[in-house]
């Protein structure tokens, strides 16, 4: 199957995740942290909103388009005689796209914003287009339909995502308990001593803030700092190096 002429930046698809288990009950503290994410201090990845479909291109009109062309080239200054040629100008290009076979060379085909050609793929489809004998306007309603799917694909995906960061997030409350709020500081301590503002930013991109694996595992860092601090505040035994906390045996 030849690859589509249309490129839409879309993110790996995810595991299918299980369904999501059940939020705790209302009534519950504020999150530690603000945002979607639990712990990327951030909003979670959201479905891209559907960008406008692009509407399908109207037939020529040459009334109006002689009106909008005289309009614009009077403000400008132009003459009658500019005006008149630009007016054939137009005709003769609305007659180009909509005349049976395929042109010398076709116009640039036009996209949703958002949405980027290939050129190398554009010149093979322009090479495919000229052996079918398509015109202008017959080869642009088939980048018209490429674009609906890539459009369509894209935003699949992405809602897919945003559906599996939903259940993780979900899954790691329900690990984490009714005390879920507090586990989650916690682990913000860890991140707030170790981390750094791109490790943040990587766990929000990526939905992992919202992972039970990802959020246990700075939990337990999170603890192991505190681990030898008193309530009152005092240390037992003095503060344990980065090293310490990370490979205790070696302190043995």
């Amino acid at each position: 199957m030849a690859e589509p002429i249309i490129a839409a930046p879309v993110p790996a698809a995810p595991v299918e995740a299980p369904a999501a288990p059940a939020a705790p009950a209302p009534g519950e503290p504020t999150a530690v942290l603000s945002g979607d994410s639990l712990l990327g201090g951030g909003p979670a990845p959201a479905a891209a909103p559907a960008a406008p479909a692009a509407p399908a291109a109207p037939a020529y009109n040459k009334e109006a388009s002689d009106k909008t062309i005289r309009e614009k080239l009077l403000a400008d200054g132009k003459t009658e005689t500019d005006i008149q040629a630009a007016i054939k100008a137009a005709d003769d290009a609305a007659a180009a796209a909509a005349k049976p076979g395929a042109p010398e060379k076709y116009e640039p085909f036009k996209v949703d914003p958002g949405l980027n050609l290939d050129p190398k793929m554009v010149d093979e489809f322009g090479t495919i287009a000229k052996t079918l004998n398509l015109n202008q306007q017959q080869a642009q309603g088939l980048v018209d339909l490429q674009t609906r799917y890539a459009k369509a694909q894209g935003e699949a995906i992405l809602t897919q995502f945003r559906q599996t960061v939903d259940t993780w997030k979900a899954e790691t409350i329900q690990v984490l308990g009714a005390g879920y709020k507090e586990e989650l500081g916690i682990a913000a301590k860890a991140i707030e001593r170790f981390g750094n503002p791109g490790l943040r930013q990587i766990l929000n991109d990526t939905g992992l803030g919202n992972h039970k694996d990802v959020v246990l595992f700075f939990n337990k860092i999170g603890k192991a700092i505190s681990e030898d601090t008193l309530a009152d505040g005092k240390n037992k035994g003095g503060t344990k190096t980065d090293g310490e906390l990370f490979y205790p045996s070696m302190s043995k």
